[in-house]
Order: C-alpha cells, then structure tokens, then sequence
C-alpha cells in the first residue's frame, strides 16, 4: 500500500539519492532490513518478536524485514513505492500508463527514467529507516524516534550485513538487534493480505502477524509444518511449482532460526557472565569495579573465557554504553551503515546486556 511520507525538516530526512550505476541502470533495492526485537521475563528466558505468517501455505516464523522503498519527491508531493509490487495509482498524468504493472524489471527502470524526466527527485531510504518502519508494520512494535514504544528500548545493536541465498530476490539483509524492557505495552499487527509480489503465488490470500515466542516454540512450529509438509497427503493440494516455492520458504525458514539461535547463545553467555559477576560480588570476593571490568571485556568467535586482566576493547558495545548511557537512536539515524568485523559470530559482540551496576 502506498504511504504519503510527513514531511520533516531537512537535516532530519534520512534517504539515499538514487543514480545510475557505471552499467547505466538505476539500482533495485534488493536489501532486506528490520529490528529483531526481545527482551527477557521474568523467568529468565529470552522472547523474541517475529512475524508468523502462512504465505506460502505452511506456518511460517521469521524475523521482521523488509525491502527498502524508493522514495519519490516534488515540490509538495511526496510518496513511497515499494519494489515489485504493482504500481499505484499516484494521480499523475504520465505515470498513467503504469498502472497496475509490476515495478520490477524493465518497468522499474522506466518508470524511474520517466520521473526523472519531469524533475522529480528520487531516493532510497536508508536501512535503519526501513528497518525501522517495516518493523512496525508486520510486527507492532514501534521504536522509531516519536515511536510509542520507543521508552521500551534499552539498547540498539546494527549487525553486519548477511548473506542471503537470493531465492526470492534478496541478496543481502540488514538486521539490528532491539533489547527491550519488555514487551508488555506492545500492541502486536495482525494483517490479512493478498499476494502480490511473489509470482508464483500472486492472488493467495494469506494472513500476517506479530507474535512473541521463545526458540524453542519457534523451533516447535518449524519442525511439525515440516513434517506436516512432508506427508503425501499434503502435497498433493499443491502444484509443482507451489510445491518449489514452499520448499525453498521452509528452508529460509530454517536459515532465520538457525541465526536467531546463535544469537541467543551469545546473549545467554552475557547472562552468565552477569550472574558470575553477582555472585562474586555478594561473596565479596570482587569489588564493584571489577565486576564491571568483567562484564565489559567480551570472549571471542567460539565464546572461550575471557582473561580477566585484558585491557578493555575500544570498540566493544558495552564500553559504548557505559560512556554514552543509553543508545541514541538519534545519532545512530545520521550514520552510515559500513560492515562491521565479523569477529564474532554473524559479527554479534557479547556485552551489550551489561548494565551500569549490578
């Protein structure tokens, strides 16, 4: 669905101008972004907010992502058009023709030229934008600046950019990881859609939710849609080529739980490093001070114990939080988005849980 932007001032305006590469064509935005967010309750166990959907017929669970928009501006018009699907009907006379067609492909590359021509002014927004506002669509929650659940981030940690098979056309995803208080005031989205991307299932009727869940639950619905999935009785309510875009879907299904966990490990090591650092505190066997020098130093790629009397890493999160208290989202919104070191991995740091006290 089309979204009219509101205008903000200038230096608060986040898009990448869009230009021709040295093959004369203008890029496609091909890269998925979104917020992974969780937060920990009361029994210790890590909630993670996903998207369940059952797009492709089985019961889906990923995280929230999506493809950056262009944005299109002149004078007081100004509108978001989403990549690959048909375009909309924007109220202006020479776009007339396009109606309708797919903004993909050739069409893509016309319609853009055609903009052009009549001066308008074209962007693509930055990830975190998107990140940001894809987020709160499919899920609910909403930590952009004036969101009304931004009071419930702790902390906003960017990953590098991964690699992704390009099955459906994404080659690359941009993922921040959201720490949040809880997930109590979050009202989750529920969206029944019709397809209109995916080719080989455009018309299917198919619903879209936020959810929160632990791994485990995820890992659950996975492994009993899989084998659901596998029964010759099943199958046959599919085409062949259904029956392709459903087997590559489960198998990105899989990928998506597979970084989730090895997220979660490095978070559980946090909370283990935390909980180590309480007890040595209460038996008195370490002083405040010592305990922080503890939690801020972070193991390496395959989570081995950190030496004790390590000098403090300059680029570690948890030293970034101490020194500027709460991530600003803010400062975060004006900086560009360069990989990062893959030191860790899928370049995930332990030490971003640590809190300023114990």
């Amino acid at each position: 669905m089309q979204k009219k932007i509101e205008m903000k001032a200038k230096t608060e305006i986040h898009f990448l101008p869009l230009e021709k590469n040295k093959d004369g064509l203008y890029p496609v935005p091909t890269m998925r972004c979104g917020v992974l967010p969780f937060y920990i309750d009361k029994n210790n166990q890590i909630i993670w907010g996903c998207i369940e959907s059952n797009r492709v017929g089985p019961i889906t669970i990923t995280p929230p992502a999506g493809i950056q928009d262009i944005i299109i501006i002149k004078d007081e018009q100004c509108f978001n058009l989403e990549v690959g699907k048909p375009f909309p009907d924007l109220k202006i006379d020479f776009l007339s023709t396009f109606i309708g067609k797919l903004f993909r492909d050739q069409i893509y590359q016309d319609i853009i030229a055609c903009l052009i021509e009549n001066k308008f002014n074209l962007y693509v927004e930055t990830p975190l934008e998107t990140a940001l506002h894809e987020t709160q669509d499919e899920h609910g929650v909403d930590l952009r600046n004036e969101g009304k659940d931004r009071h419930l981030l702790n902390t906003l940690l960017e990953l590098p950019l991964q690699n992704l098979s390009g099955k459906q056309g994404a080659t690359t995803q941009y993922t921040c990881i959201a720490f949040l208080k809880n997930g109590d005031d979050v009202v989750l989205n529920y969206t029944n859609k019709i397809e209109e991307k995916i080719r080989r299932n455009l018309g299917r009727s198919f619903y879209e939710k936020g959810c929160w869940g632990t791994l485990g639950s995820f890992k659950t619905t996975l492994a009993l849609e899989q084998i659901k999935f596998n029964s010759t009785s099943e199958q046959t309510h599919y085409t062949s080529q259904q029956m392709d875009l459903i087997t590559g879907t489960l198998s990105a299904n899989q990928d998506a739980i597979e970084f989730l966990e090895s997220i979660e490990l490095l978070i559980r090591s946090d909370l283990e490093k935390l909980k180590l650092a309480k007890i040595l505190i209460g038996e008195g066997l370490i002083n405040q001070d010592f305990a922080q020098k503890i939690a801020t130093n972070y193991p390496n790629s395959h989570g081995s114990i950190m030496e004790l009397n390590a000098p403090l890493k300059e680029d570690s999160v948890s030293l970034m939080l101490a020194t500027h208290g709460v991530f600003n989202l803010n400062t975060q919104l004006q900086k560009e988005c360069p990989q990062k070191n893959q030191d860790t991995d899928f370049g995930f740091k332990p030490g971003f849980l640590i809190g300023k006290s114990f």
